[in-house]
């Protein structure tokens, strides 16, 4: 939910007396909503310039909750993301839909894990859910750890991920 910080602290006020769990994100500003249409137009003037390809990977956009070809990721796409809601519980499931069965929040501290549980639990989905780092913990054994954790569970092929040379972590 994304709005002016009166608007929120009440909302949240009342989903918390009604037994949500819900808590603001303290970032400073409206992500991903109308707030931000006027940083989203400069930003698309910025990336004028920018010539998007086709690359090796699929791209997910939680802003259209549909995989979207790298060409389309133009300055008009990037200045509209800014300001367009995420469809996080639509493109949980849509992910799941197309046969995702393996999803991992890479971030400094997991704050959709528990989210992405949810979405997927009520759509009756055997898909499982890891997270990179923990806040408090020291970065490369939060990394392992997760790594570790998520690895327990997936059909890793490490090959296609790792090169000759030695990695540190």
């Amino acid at each position: 939910v994304s709005g002016d910080k009166d608007t929120l602290a009440d909302l949240e006020r009342r989903w918390s007396e009604a037994g949500v769990l819900c808590r603001a994100v303290q970032i400073g500003f409206a992500a991903h909503g109308p707030g931000m249409a006027a940083a989203g137009e400069a930003l698309a003037r910025e990336l004028e310039a920018l010539v998007p390809k086709d690359g090796a990977l699929r791209f997910f956009s939680t802003a259209t909750a549909r995989f979207e070809p790298g060409s389309a990721l133009g300055a008009e796409y990037w200045g509209q993301n800014v300001a367009a809601p995420v469809r996080f519980t639509e493109s949980v499931g849509a992910l799941a839909d197309a046969g995702v069965s393996h999803f991992l929040e890479i971030g400094g501290h997991p704050v959709l894990k528990g989210a992405m549980q949810e979405s997927l639990q009520a759509r009756r989905s055997r898909a499982t859910v890891g997270a990179s780092l923990r806040r408090g913990r020291s970065g490369p054994v939060s990394m392992r750890e997760g790594l570790a954790a998520y690895a327990c569970v997936a059909d890793l092929d490490w090959h296609v991920h790792l090169t000759e040379r030695p990695h540190r972590m």
